[in-house]
């Protein structure tokens, strides 16, 4: 339990950003009209991969619960080396230079942005994250409580979660955003 609350601790300090710098990444490489569906399929990568490492933590895990621990810090790092040698920087040389002049932490911008119009935004994702890291804490510790499930059955069942959302996210979001650009504001 103590090396797990350490690593949902690590997993806190820079975990919950990779979808937000992914979405970035993807948001300055497309153009306007293309950039909803190109988010949806990124989404539904993550979403795919929610489905297939609770599988594999799971049938690692059986029995030996740090092995799903070590795959899943060798993976990171080997994702690490493959981004920094492949992954091309998104923006031009002087949109780097505009970034570095630009404070790490621009409070002032982060409050405008919790009183102005995002706010409401900014609040729900707040929300989201929340519900994201607890589900993924708690569900587990609930389900071998009250149902018996073991560390297999807890992936399957994250991995249904996971196909559930790529699937919605590969087809129904493209289908709906296309659908909801097409409506005129009155």
């Amino acid at each position: 339990l103590f090396m797990f609350i350490v690593g949902m601790a690590f997993f806190g300090f820079g975990g919950p950003a990779i979808l937000p710098i992914a979405l970035a990444y993807v948001s300055d490489l497309t153009s306007v009209s293309e950039r909803s569906s190109y988010i949806s399929k990124v989404t539904a990568m993550f979403a795919l991969g929610f489905m297939i490492s609770p599988a594999i933590g799971g049938l690692l895990g059986d029995g030996h619960l740090a092995i799903p621990f070590y795959a899943a810090g060798i993976l990171t790092l080997l994702n690490a080396v493959l981004m920094f040698i492949f992954l091309p920087e998104s923006l031009s040389k002087s949109e780097i230079k505009i970034e570095k002049k630009r404070q790490l932490l621009h409070i002032s911008a982060l409050i405008h942005g919790i009183r102005g119009e995002f706010g409401v935004i900014f609040f729900l994702t707040f929300l989201w994250a929340l519900y994201v890291s607890n589900y993924s804490f708690i569900i587990p510790f609930f389900t071998h409580d009250q149902y018996g499930f073991s560390a297999i059955q807890n992936g399957l069942l994250y991995s249904g979660v996971g196909l559930i959302a790529a699937i919605t996210q590969w087809v129904a979001f493209p289908y709906l955003s296309k659908k909801l650009s097409d409506v005129k504001p009155v």
